[in-house]
């Protein structure tokens, strides 16, 4: 797994559940089912959420968009792999801020879409 390449990055309790997460599957599927119940906003406020996304750009250090090199983000093509994305970085996508909101067009979501999503009790 290319997440080896950049181990040495992490620390060792994430280095440890990755690993975990690659061997045991019943490690796996428990932790993807607590994960996810939760609103994104709230797993992307994870450590755990922010040093996936720190691997992925890792692998990309340029908006796979527009190639700009500041700002970036990880946007989730889909779902599917909520809490485990770190063993599926190719459904993450490294892209500007610019870019991501034109992704979500989130200057168009009503306010209250934002407040009913950040209600999950934590």
């Amino acid at each position: 797994m290319l997440f080896t390449v950049f181990a040495d990055l992490f620390p060792k309790p994430f280095q440890d559940h990755v690993y975990r997460l690659q061997a045991d599957t019943q490690y796996r599927t428990d932790f993807q089912a607590e994960v996810n119940p939760m609103p994104i906003e709230i797993w992307e406020s994870t450590p755990k959420w922010r040093l996936t996304a720190k691997f992925r750009k890792l692998i990309n250090r340029t908006c796979e968009r527009c190639g700009r090199t500041q700002n970036l983000e990880v946007h989730h093509k889909t779902y599917r792999f909520k809490g485990i994305e770190i063993l599926y970085p190719q459904d993450l996508e490294v892209v500007c801020n610019s870019c991501h909101r034109g992704i979500h067009q989130l200057s168009l979501w009503p306010a209250q879409c934002h407040q009913a999503r950040l209600a999950y009790p934590q």
